[in-house]
């Protein structure tokens, strides 16, 4: 899915739901919305990869493939004032 500036990927899980969420990147960070189609209204979630990397124990990777499922993050998406996008 492209639009609001860049790639979004909804994993096979989010797919068909009323409350769709999706994933995509930047080079400064993680990206997640959450679309309720039943309201209509559109949440937008960021983590910086400087603050996932710290946080992540001995430096493991962080598997960031949204195509294949929702991204486990070694910390908690913070949740952007509404009318961000990035």
């Amino acid at each position: 899915m492209t639009g609001d500036g860049i790639t979004m990927h909804i994993p096979p899980e989010c797919a068909g739901q009323t409350v769709e969420v999706s994933f995509g990147e930047t080079p400064d960070c993680a990206i997640k919305r959450v679309r309720d189609r039943s309201d209509g209204t559109t949440d937008w979630y960021r983590i910086r990869w400087a603050d996932a990397w710290a946080a992540a124990p001995d430096n493991d990777d962080i598997e960031f493939e949204p195509w294949n499922r929702a991204p486990a993050m070694p910390v908690e998406w913070a949740k952007m004032p509404k009318g961000w996008e990035p």
